[in-house]
């Protein structure tokens, strides 16, 4: 049995073309073999890349994999049906599996496709945001300057930068770079809505201090 399981999991991919096998849709390495020892009724199994990344490897055999072959074996079961619904029950799991995995992709690719479509309006949306609060920051630094309530400066807007960071927010909206264009975007944002957070809380403040003042 050492010698058999040797020859097969060394020298058959090794000596060859066993080893060249590849699956058509995803290339990874596809060779299997499943191999039945008749007199001592033990099986022995292995399983290439395509079978190993979706847990049908040879550490799945026992317990597991093994299972229609030790069925079909009882009770003095037909050796044709043991080798049938093994190679039935392994490649059926990896079909499904790979039906699952491009499920997944095809769902990523829409939703990627949906938010690119998102982050362009959000882009739009925010450019004027920040035309505005440009505009906002001038009068309201202008406002309250030199009268003893002059904002902090974590009450400033550096326009600039935030017209930079959209830019580059749009280029990588270009490139389909997704992930990025939607983390430049975010900084931008928050950046413009920590400054009319900061901008609203501190004009109510001047307003209560300039009424006080006044009583």
């Amino acid at each position: 049995m050492d010698a058999v399981e040797h020859a097969m999991g060394k020298g058959l991919p090794a000596g060859t073309t066993f080893g060249e096998l590849k699956h058509p849709r995803t290339g990874e390495s596809n060779g299997a073999f499943f191999i039945l020892f008749l007199k001592d009724r033990k099986f022995s199994y292995y399983g290439s890349a395509a079978y190993e990344r979706r847990g049908l490897s040879s550490k799945n055999w026992s317990g597991n994999l093994d299972r229609e072959a030790k069925q079909a074996m009882r009770n003095g079961g037909r050796i044709v049906d043991a080798a049938k619904r093994t190679i039935k029950l392994i490649d059926d799991s990896l079909a499904s599996r790979l039906r699952s995995e491009e499920q997944r992709k095809l769902a990523k690719i829409r939703e990627e496709a949906a938010l690119k479509v998102a982050l362009a309006g959000w882009l739009t949306g925010l450019e004027k945001e920040v035309d505005q609060a440009a505009e906002e920051h001038a009068t309201f630094r202008e406002r309250f300057s030199g009268d003893g309530t002059t904002p902090s400066d974590a009450a400033y807007l550096d326009v600039p930068e935030i017209r930079g960071l959209l830019h580059a927010s749009s280029e990588s909206l270009k490139a389909n770079d997704v992930s990025q264009s939607r983390g430049l975007h975010d900084v931008a944002k928050d950046a413009v809505e920590n400054f009319i957070a900061i901008r609203n809380a501190f004009s109510k403040t001047a307003r209560f201090w300039k009424l006080s003042q006044v009583a």
